[in-house]
């Protein structure tokens, strides 16, 4: 199984999460942020569950600029992006894209 969502958060400009996708099979998952107006601080997790209700983060990109973070060997059933902290710059906006495998 291979799921690629780009732009899932696609240009947010404030704090939440995506809707959960099923990911049911997928052991190794990435997630790419890219921000735009400057912001002084971002933070987008990657979060995993197995039932829907409670999320756990797996990885976590932290940086004004954006950047990427990777896990292996994980298995859950669903999985979410989740902009948790966005501050500072010029309307900034976060655009966030996740490949599962």
């Amino acid at each position: 199984m291979s799921v690629v969502m780009p732009n899932w958060l696609n240009a947010a400009t404030a704090t939440g999460a995506t809707a959960a996708l099923e990911v049911t099979g997928a052991t190794s998952f990435g997630l790419q942020v890219s921000t735009t107006g400057s912001p002084s601080d971002v933070q987008v997790h990657l979060e995993a569950s197995i039932n829907g209700t409670n999320w756990t983060s797996i990885a976590t990109v932290q940086t004004p600029g954006g950047g990427m973070d990777f896990v292996t060997g994980r298995a859950t059933r669903y999985i979410r992006a989740n902009l948790t902290f966005l501050v500072g710059g010029s309307s900034p906006t976060v655009t966030a894209s996740v490949v599962a495998a």
